[in-house]
């Protein structure tokens, strides 16, 4: 698959669906109104306590911004 997956709102449920193959998620709360979320923060510590790889993130920052740059996105702005 050469696109991005991304999650709809709310229904991400763990940081680790990012190794299941998760890009992107909108914008939701681990618990309503509390301001966290699982990617975030706390994908950083995922990936700097070595539970999601470097290279997994890099194949997930690369597949959003090939989309963005596919679209033109870059351009007349």
């Amino acid at each position: 698959f050469q696109g991005f997956v991304q999650s709809d709102w709310s229904v991400m449920m763990s940081t680790l669906s990012a190794v299941a193959g998760l890009d992107m998620t909108m914008p939701s709360d681990i618990t309503f109104d509390s301001g966290d979320s699982y990617f975030g923060g706390n994908l950083t510590d995922y990936v700097n306590d070595g539970y999601i790889s470097m290279s997994r993130l890099d194949d997930m920052a690369t597949r959003i911004i090939a989309a963005w740059y596919y679209l033109h996105q870059d351009e007349d702005y």
